[in-house]
């Protein structure tokens, strides 16, 4: 959640699936804080398309800025892979072009 919230541009974040359980409360703190800061940072999360498993966009938009409000300087979008199948296997967090974090447990 500390290199998300870090971000004073923009954060990109890429994962075959969804976050859940701590990564997705991790990364809903991460949101609250940019929010808070005040800065126009643009998020992007994008995931795959798992056989059987899409991801819900809106549900996790919703979850994501729940207890935001409407008016926040965070534009937010999260997208899925559907055309076909996707083995996105990426786990990626990218923020402001200058730190990066790769690899590691699936969230």
């Amino acid at each position: 959640g500390k290199l998300m919230a870090s971000g004073a541009r923009f954060v990109d974040f890429a994962s075959l699936g969804p976050p859940d359980g701590k990564f997705l409360e991790a990364m809903k703190g991460a949101i609250r804080s940019l929010h808070e800061s005040g800065n126009d940072v643009v998020v992007r999360i994008l995931t795959g398309n798992i056989i059987g498993m899409p991801t819900d966009n809106g549900d996790l938009l919703k979850q994501l800025t729940d207890g935001l409000g409407e008016e926040s300087s965070v534009k937010l979008w999260v997208g899925s892979w559907r055309k076909g199948l996707s083995w996105n296997h990426a786990k990626i967090i990218a923020v402001d072009g200058e730190k990066l974090f790769t690899g590691g447990h699936n969230v």
